[in-house]
């Protein structure tokens, strides 16, 4: 994993916010999943920037949704930054959980907690 990969960092909020490196597809989602895990544990609100993201597959869509989870049961949010990210929307839309117009998402898939 390059050093840009999934870098935590805190914002002016107090939230933590993970930047996901470009490649988020399953053979680099593993080092994403503990980025994430760990900042969910830290009991921080959490941010997780994907405008870096590039390549993407279901994998990610995983990783999200599972971050979402495991942030409820620790009482702390998650908000995906750069909802529209186009790797991101692709993959979204081509597994049916959003429009091509974006109509009938959930909140989560644009940007809300």
């Amino acid at each position: 994993m390059d050093q840009e990969d999934n870098v935590p960092v805190c914002s002016d909020s107090g939230a933590s916010v993970i930047k996901l490196g470009p490649n988020q597809t399953i053979n680099a989602c593993q080092e994403s999943h503990q980025a994430l895990l760990g900042a969910v544990r830290g009991g921080r609100d959490l941010v997780v920037d994907c405008s870096a993201v590039t390549d993407a597959d279901l994998s990610l869509v995983q990783l999200l949704i599972a971050a979402r989870r495991s942030a409820r049961a620790c009482g702390v949010s998650v908000r995906v930054a750069s909802p529209t990210n186009p790797a991101l929307v692709r993959v979204l839309t081509s597994a049916g959980i959003i429009a091509p117009d974006r109509s009938g998402a959930d909140g989560f898939w644009s940007g809300e907690q």
